[in-house]
């Protein structure tokens, strides 16, 4: 005998009415819990107002949560160079700050009046972010996400910032991301920079080619380039940097 048929010789049996609908009502609601575990989604995260989780999950999360973990805020919250030198460029507006680590830069930018987003994967980067924001008396929004998969929204943003996290596939995401008027500004490491020996990444899907910035940003108006080797306290490096704007 099949376990359906002792079910249902079991509830047949000459119980009282009332018994009956009870032992009815108990195997039913076992029977919607199983059928619930199936398909069953994860209960979205409560979190502050000023963070939002985005597909965070992932053993490359956890790698830069423990990075993160284990060094103090970068270079003592001070802003990229380049972005501090070119800030007079950029008129205060909606600003996502891409691959925002510990928040130097968005922390600058909302400090120059920009409403600022600052996207990482690791919730340990940002939360140091949002106790630098605190530390300076301003506010960011902070979204934990794998750029893999975050949709930037189209035509959003005032000014887009990528400084050291080359994803060739986020260019044109960038792109679209600006409102008409809005600039990116963007720096990262050349191939030089591996052939030279000097410290950073080594693997070439992280360096740019010569002019390859240039190309990738190819229908955006350019408004300040450059490319070569640079020295930056006592070490070296090979970077190209650019500001352009969607016209």
């Amino acid at each position: 005998m099949n376990s359906r048929a002792k079910i249902h010789n079991f509830i047949c049996l000459p119980l009282p009415r009332i018994t009956q609908k009870f032992l009815i009502a108990i195997l039913a609601k076992k029977f919607y819990i199983y059928i619930s575990q199936l398909h069953i989604k994860e209960k979205p995260v409560s979190t502050p107002a000023n963070i939002t989780l985005f597909d965070s999950q992932g053993p490359l999360t956890g790698r830069w949560n423990k990075k993160m973990r284990e060094r103090g805020v970068a270079e003592e919250g001070k802003p990229n160079s380049f972005l501090k030198r070119h800030i007079h460029l950029f008129p205060p507006g909606r600003a996502l700050d891409i691959a925002a680590g510990e928040g130097r830069n968005a922390v600058f930018l909302a400090e120059h009046g920009f409403d600022v987003e600052a996207i990482d994967i690791s919730k340990m980067a940002l939360r140091k972010a949002r106790e630098l924001a605190r530390s300076r008396g301003v506010k960011i929004k902070t979204i934990i996400a794998n750029l893999d998969f975050y949709p930037i929204e189209q035509g959003h943003y005032d000014l887009i910032t990528d400084f050291y996290f080359l994803d060739r596939r986020l260019i044109p995401v960038i792109k679209k991301g600006l409102k008409k008027g809005g600039k990116v500004i963007f720096e990262t490491y050349l191939t030089a920079n591996k052939s030279l020996g000097l410290r950073g990444p080594q693997n070439p899907v992280y360096l740019l080619k010569p002019n390859e910035l240039l190309e990738l940003f190819k229908g955006l108006r350019i408004l300040f380039y450059r490319e070569g080797i640079f020295k930056k306290g006592k070490s070296r490096k090979a970077i190209a940097s650019l500001i352009a704007e969607k016209t």
